[in-house]
Order: C-alpha cells, then sequence, then structure tokens
C-alpha cells in the first residue's frame, strides 16, 4: 500500500490516535524528512514506515491522552522544552498534534539542529523553535514544562533544565518501565503529579510516563549525594554503555579516564564535560561546576574500564563529518581495530599536523576510554572525519602510501606536500598488492613493528621531509 496522508492517519488511527488531514500531511512529511537525511545524519536505528509509525509516531503521542489529566483540554501546556530531541522526538509530532503549545526543540548537535531547523520549515510548524545549543542559564528561556524521552536520569534531567522550567512548571518523563529508584531519588521541592504504566497498542513495548511539578524551581537542589548502588539504576546502564562503540553513538557521550588526562580535560574549554562519576571511596574534589555521579565502589569498577579508581569525566562526542574526498596536506587514515592503537595513531597525526584524520568503517571507535587515554586526549582536538572501508579506500586512491614489509625504503622517498598515508590492520596487513608501497629499514631479526608504531615514524619521515624543503 502506497504510503499517503490518509493511510498514516488511519494507522494512527487505529492506536486511538486522532489527527486531522493537515496534521497528517505534516507528519507525513516529518517521515520522509528523517528516511532522506537519516543514512547521513544517523539519528535513529528505527527505520522504515511500520517501525516509525510504531515506535516513534505512537510512542509520541500516545501520552496525550494521559496528559490530558494533568494539562486538559489538549494534554500540554502553553509552552514545552523538549530537551534532547535528536531526530526530532517527542518534539516534532506533539509540535504537529498541539498547534496551540509553542514546543522548542533543543538539541546541542550542529547537523541535527540543522536537519530540525529544515523539518520546522518543510512541516509548516509555525509554533516551533529550535535551540541548536546546549541549554543554559544564561539562554533566559521559560517554559511551563520540560518533557524529554530516554534522557538521563530524573534529577539529573532536572538539574539540567530547572532554571528554564516557570514557578510551577513541570517536568515529564518518557521512560521504561524501571523507574522506581529514579522517582524515590527526585528528593523535596517537587510534586508527583503523574505516573503512568501502559503498553504501546500492537505491541510488548512496554512505557511508564512520569510528570511532576517543580514547586519552586529557585528553591529546589538536587537530592543529597547518596551513592547509586543499583545496577538497575538508568544513569549505571548508560555509563556501562560507554564501554561500547553503539552506547558511544547512542548517548553521544563518552567516558575519559587516568588521572593525567581527567585534570588535563577537566578546565579544557573546548572539551564539552557532563559531569565527573566518582566512587563512594572519593575523598577529592572537582570544580565546582562540574557535577558529580557517585556510585558505590563495586558498581563504580564496573564504570571504570581503565581500572585506574581515579574520578571518570563524561564528555560529549564531538561531531564528526563525512571525508569528502580531497587529498590536501598531510591525510591520515586510520584503518585500526584496536582502541589503544587508533588513539595513538591519532596522538601522533595530531604532533604532526595531519589536515585530516580518515577514520575507515573497520576503526575501532576513537571515543572508547582506551583510545582517548591514549591519544592523551588528542581525539578531541583532531580533525577526525569519517571515511570508506579500507578496501574501497585502496581501490580508489591509488596513490595511497602505505606501510608495509616491502616496497621503497622511507628515508629514500620524496614527498609531495599533498599525501594520503596508511598503515595495515593489526595483523593481516594491507589487502590487495600495488599502491606505494613504503618500508621502514630496520634490523632483520625483528619481524614488525606495531602498526601505530610505524605510523608515527613514517609521519615523522614526511614531516622532516617538508621542514627540509623550506
Amino acid at each position: 500500500m502506497a504510503l499517503s496522508a490518509s493511510r498514516l492517519a488511519d494507522d494512527l488511527a487505529d492506536a486511538g490516535i486522532e489527527l486531522d488531514s493537515h496534521q497528517a500531511k505534516q507528519l507525513l512529511r516529518f517521515y520522509e524528512l528523517v528516511e532522506e537525511r537519516n543514512p547521513d545524519l544517523n539519528m535513529t536505528r528505527i527505520r522504515g514506515y511500520e517501525a516509525t509509525v510504531r515506535k516513534h509516531y505512537v510512542d509520541s503521542l500516545i501520552i496525550l491522552r494521559y496528559l490530558k489529566r494533568i494539562f486538559p483540554p489538549l494534554g500540554l501546556p502553553a509552552s514545552i522544552l523538549d530537551f534532547g530531541t535528536g531526530a526530532g522526538f517527542p518534539g516534532v509530532p506533539l509540535a504537529i498534534a498541539c498547534p496551540e503549545t509553542r514546543v522548542i526543540l533543543n538539541e546541542s548537535r550542529a547537523n541535527r539542529a540543522e536537519f530540525l531547523e529544515d523539518v520546522v520549515e518543510e512541516c509548516g510548524l509555525k509554533n516551533a523553535t529550535v535551540l541548536g545549543k546546549r541549554l543554559a542559564m544564561e539562554d533566559d528561556i521559560h517554559v511551563d514544562a520540560v518533557i524529554a524521552r530516554a534522557v538521563s536520569t530524573m534529577a539529573d534531567l532536572l538539574t539540567r533544565t530547572i532554571f528554564s522550567i516557570k514557578k510551577g512548571g513541570s517536568i515529564i518523563y518518557m521512560k521504561g518501565p524501571n523507574c522506581d529508584a529514579e522517582i524515590a531519588e527526585m528528593g523535596a521541592g517537587v510534586s508527583l503529579l503523574l505516573d503512568q504504566s501502559y503498553t504501546l497498542p500492537a505491541s510488548e513495548d512496554h512505557r511508564r510516563l512520569v510528570c511532576f511539578r517543580v514547586d519552586d524551581p529557585g528553591e529546589w537542589k538536587a537530592p543529597g549525594s547518596n551513592a547509586i548502588s543499583s545496577r538497575e539504576n538508568e544513569k549505571f546502564k548508560m555509563l556501562t554503555s560507554l564501554q561500547s562503540s553503539r552506547g558511544i553513538r547512542k548517548n553521544g557521550l563518552c567516558l575519559i579516564g587516568g588521572k593525567k588526562i581527567v585534570s588535563e580535560v577537566v578546565s579544557n574549554a573546548r572539551v564539552r564535560v557532563q559531569a565527573a562519576v566518582v566512587p563512594q571511596s572519593f575523598s577529592g574534589s572537582m570544580p565546582p561546576d562540574v557535577r558529580q555521579f557517585e556510585f558505590k565502589n563495586d558498581l563504580f569498577a564496573q564504570i571504570d574500564e581503565l581500572g585506574t579508581g581515579a574520578p571518570l569525566l563524561l564528555a560529549e562526542i564531538p561531531e564528526m563529518s563525512e571525508w569528502d574526498g580531497r587529498v590536501k596536506g598531510l591525510c591520515v587514515v586510520i584503518p585500526f581495530q584496536d582502541p589503544e592503537n587508533v588513539g595513538a595513531a591519532i596522538r601522533s597525526a595530531v604532533a604532526f599536523g595531519a589536515g585530516r584524520i580518515i577514520l575507515t568503517k573497520e576503526c575501532a571507535n576513537p571515543f572508547l576510554a582506551r583510545a582517548i587515554r591514549s591519544s592523551a586526549g588528542a581525539v578531541f582536538v583532531a580533525p577526525l572525519v569519517k571515511g570508506p572501508s579500507l578496501v574501497e579506500l585502496l581501490e580508489n586512491y591509488p596513490e595511497i602510501y602505505q606501510l608495509s614489509s616491502d616496497g621503497i625504503a622511507l628515508e629514500d622517498v620524496n614527498f609531495s606536500k599533498d599525501i594520503l598515508i596508511t598503515a595495515g590492520l593489526e595483523g593481516p596487513g594491507l589487502p590487495g598488492a600495488g599502491g606505494n608501497r613504503l618500508r621502514i629499514v630496520m634490523r632483520s631479526d625483528v619481524e614488525s613493528l606495531n602498526a601505530a608504531t610505524a605510523l608515527a615514524i613514517a609521519l615523522y619521515e614526511f614531516d622532516r621531509s617538508q621542514r627540509r624543503k623550506t
């Protein structure tokens, strides 16, 4: 069945959600824009019409039937801020369904914020605006309610948004079913208005809608520093997920570990630190403007992948664009699958002035904790771009310099100023044959060097050759 506004309206009606024809057209256009731009922006893993309707549209709009109890007659107050909206959920569907409500779509990632600006224009959302930056007190935003879907813990989210909520305003949480511990952590100064468990129609997807009234934002303080002790705590689950590339991509966050790098990063304005993660036994101090998440020692040990026992920093990962295919200056290709090799290679590339550091599809995530530590924090300032697979790159750029066990001796190469250079994967090396193969001359009783080490030597030689020319 072909997609149409009428089909979308019927499918939503089956779930008990009524939209008029104009609203259905707006929502269909939103779907088209997400499908068109998602491959490039990686905003959501939910793709295709059926999944989008059930897991995004119904999920975003079904809450209105419950919110009508506290915000009659439509389910939303006069103004609302969707914090961490991502691809626009739930904010865009809510703005379409409730045109009398002023909706602020808050998304700090520049490329996603630009996408949302296009959505607002293309869908004709006169009641919606985009705040494309990290929400801050100086923004002077005051709304009747803040809403967020699966963003942070309850107390943490209120801490991050409290200054934007009017006195007597509300904060609305769209959560999974297991959030009792978070509700208990909210402390005094807020009143529970709604705690509704429900299941998405025609599914086994369980949800929980929780709403608090903020009695006086100026008086509310975050609950006392009681160390988190439950493995079911959403903050604990989120932090442990950052030990994988998938978790980093999903949350847009990473963990920084190591005493030296933490002390350097915490005062670096270029790194957007959200919080410090500390064990219960921690007796030191962090800067007063850095929030602290305290965990029982055994839980902290599970979060502390590096095993240092020292505080960790929770930080936002920088934006990474797609490589445009141009070779200008020193362009370093990193295909390594070992995070420590990735970090070391990035550190070397920055040290020798790489204009582009191209991460192939095989490459380990540079914001894994071991990669960050190995880079000495260089990942946050490096000119990183996303590239193709190593095989594809070698096929399309035959002029690339490839470190190998054979080929021209490194010291005999007359490098041009614009080069593309790489080393092979750990173990298998470089796929295929040919290209501008380079070898590092060394003792015959040593089989090979570590891939990142070999690359560092080559980058040094390139830099030295350029300095000789000048």
